[in-house]
């Protein structure tokens, strides 16, 4: 009897605390601000619920093609920016999408320096918008409104430059689907009569490229508007999407390279509406004699309708987020 009546006592202080917060949050800024911290929490969950609900749709695609794959800087990224996600996220996010644009342009050097040099400089500006801000904090303890009993919370400003600090990430965001488009334009342009484009491959690198940028630009150029304009309580609106959106984008890129990379390369692929037939293979492409390392690849053979006796090849790099075969050095 002695412990119900304190399990009551305990609710109904805790349902007098909650009238008392709502009636001071009941008018002005007060209700604004009460407002503003409710739609961060219900923003910040339904980040993490949207999380685990990719996680669970995509779980036996990770076993089929991760679990069973010989040990790589891939697979290591892939399990890294999978399960965990809240730590630089988005730096192993960017670091997955440097090694794909890296393996598109037939491991060219200049290009590996030219990322590794544009990604530090993106991460030394980000920490010199960010490290000032924590520098000059000004925290202070205030007591949490409507509350009769001595507790308090910490409020602190934020600084109005610190607006900028995403504005790194949507820049190089923006080179790497550069990259990635201008590439799948060129395969496009030296295609016969245009239609390579249309085979999965490219598709598939192509579209993974837009959606990767679509969704990170997005949740970044969101969290630049509510920090350029929004108020203070709206601060942490879109960080925890900022962290999860890249990586769930980032693991579809991996999972989507190694589905296809897995799937039956002796099928032909007919276009009907055009004439034109794909007959795809697989084998270890060796592109620079000079170097010792071969990349997996594809040949593509096209047959023209004028002339079927015609061919043309095409060599494919398979970007090294593909898996790990007996016969592959990936």
């Amino acid at each position: 009897m002695e412990s119900a009546s304190v399990a009551a006592q305990f609710k109904a202080l805790e349902t007098a605390l909650n009238h008392l917060t709502i009636s001071h949050y009941a008018s002005g800024n007060d209700f604004d601000r009460y407002i503003n911290r409710e739609l961060t929490l219900s923003y910040t969950v339904s980040s993490m619920c949207l999380y685990v609900y990719d996680f669970m749709l995509s779980f036996p695609d990770e076993v089929q093609y991760f679990w069973g794959a010989r040990m790589s800087l891939v697979k290591v990224l892939f399990f890294c920016n999978r399960y965990a996600v809240l730590l630089l996220a988005g730096s192993k996010a960017f670091i997955i999408m440097q090694v794909r644009i890296y393996a598109m342009y037939n491991q060219n050097k200049v290009l590996k320096i030219i990322l590794s040099t544009l990604f530090i400089m993106e991460l030394v500006t980000e920490f010199s918008i960010a490290i000032p801000k924590l520098v000059s904090d000004n925290v202070t303890i205030v007591p949490i409104p409507g509350l009769q009993i001595s507790t308090s919370f910490c409020d602190e400003t934020v600084p109005k430059y610190f607006f900028a600090f995403p504005i790194p990430f949507m820049g190089f965001e923006f080179i790497l689907f550069a990259l990635a488009s201008y590439k799948a334009y060129v395969h496009y342009r030296e295609a016969p009569n245009k239609t390579w484009f249309g085979s999965r491959l490219v598709g598939v690198i192509f579209r993974d490229s837009i959606l990767y940028f679509a969704c990170g630009f997005t949740v970044n150029l969101l969290n630049v508007l509510v920090w350029a304009a929004g108020p203070y309580d709206l601060f942490t609106f879109g960080t925890a999407w900022g962290f999860t959106v890249p990586a769930l984008a980032a693991t579809h890129v991996l999972i989507n390279m190694r589905e296809i990379y897995n799937q039956s390369f002796d099928t032909t692929v007919n276009e009907d509406t055009i004439g034109t037939e794909f007959r795809v293979a697989r084998r270890r492409v060796g592109w620079n004699a000079s170097r010792s390392s071969e990349c997996a690849g594809l040949i593509i053979i096209y047959t023209g309708p004028e002339d079927e006796n015609r061919q043309q090849q095409y060599n494919v790099l398979i970007p090294s987020t593909l898996p790990q075969r007996k016969d592959s050095v990936f």
